[in-house]
């Protein structure tokens, strides 16, 4: 594998690693992987590399969905949460799967130059790994 395919499998990896869909990049994952033929557990361990960033954005990228899309806030305390799902699992699915939805399309506000950005800060790294790789081989 090239560093420049490499860069760009761990960029993809961690940039969808930490999108606010919850239990799905791991799928998104194989499936961009298997489009655009890259290292499956290249890919994977980049996704479960940034699993903490992911846990720490989720509120932070629904609360500027909410807010870039004008929609009022969802009651994300696990109380209020319980309270929802108690009273209605339809629409208790219905208002998280939208504050979720909404986290998304904020994330996708910034995760294709964050993408971007991460695969040409990679591509001298792993250049300079492989160069080393390579010297120390002959």
């Amino acid at each position: 594998m090239t560093p420049e395919k490499l860069a760009l499998t761990v960029a993809i990896g961690a940039t969808v690693g930490i999108s606010p869909l919850f239990g799905m990049t791991t799928i998104i994952l194989i499936l961009l992987a298997t489009i655009f033929r890259l290292n499956q557990a290249a890919i994977q361990v980049a996704n479960y590399m940034v699993y903490p960033l992911q846990l720490i954005l989720i509120i932070p990228n629904i609360r500027m969905g909410e807010s870039v899309f004008h929609v009022p806030h969802f009651p994300l305390s696990v109380e209020e949460i319980k309270i929802l799902f108690a009273e209605s699992w339809i629409e208790g699915l219905l208002t998280f799967g939208k504050s979720m939805l909404l986290g998304s399309g904020f994330w996708l506000l910034y995760a294709i130059p964050l993408g971007i950005l991460l695969y040409l800060g990679l591509i001298p790294v792993f250049r300079n790994a492989a160069e080393r790789i390579r010297n120390n081989k002959v």
